[in-house]
């Protein structure tokens, strides 16, 4: 069954990682998809509050220029604990459930994906807190229980 089909009537959730060439321009691979969905590419160009993902080069200047933008998601970070060598997704629930249990100040950050990987950027000072390959991570998730808190291993 296609996802169209699948959720007929309801909207169907997407990111795009990589919505824009260095340029600006629409990625040219998005722009059939865009016209199909009946969306001016030209305005998608122009007014797209996407966040921009961090170039290789950009991801190096995070910690030693506080002039660069944050770009990425704004959340909170709870901490950390250590899973040991398995990194299953079975252990998420059990990994937040200890964080959470620690009562740590939180602190806020932003989550920025790039092209290789994941760094979380203190919003303050914007110092690189955690940056991680993304072949460094087994799996991510999430408590069912609470949808708003999510977790990775790496």
């Amino acid at each position: 069954m296609s996802l169209f089909k699948q959720h007929k009537g309801l909207p169907i959730p997407i990111k795009v990682i990589k919505s824009r060439l260095k340029n600006g321009q629409v990625f040219p691979g998005l722009v059939p998809i865009l016209r199909r969905l009946q969306i001016d590419t030209s305005y998608a160009k122009d007014s797209c509050s996407c966040d921009s993902s961090l170039s290789d080069a950009d991801a190096e200047e995070v910690p030693s220029s506080p002039q660069i933008p944050l770009n990425g998601h704004h959340v909170e970070y709870l901490g950390s604990v250590e899973v040991g060598g398995l990194g299953d997704v079975t252990l998420i629930e059990n990994a937040i459930t200890t964080v959470l249990s620690r009562n740590q100040n939180s602190i806020l950050v932003s989550m920025v994906t790039g092209e290789i990987g994941v760094q979380t950027v203190d919003r303050s000072s914007r110092k690189v807190l955690i940056s991680h390959n993304y072949t460094e991570i087994s799996s991510c998730g999430r408590r069912n229980d609470n949808p708003l808190i999510y977790s990775y291993i790496a």
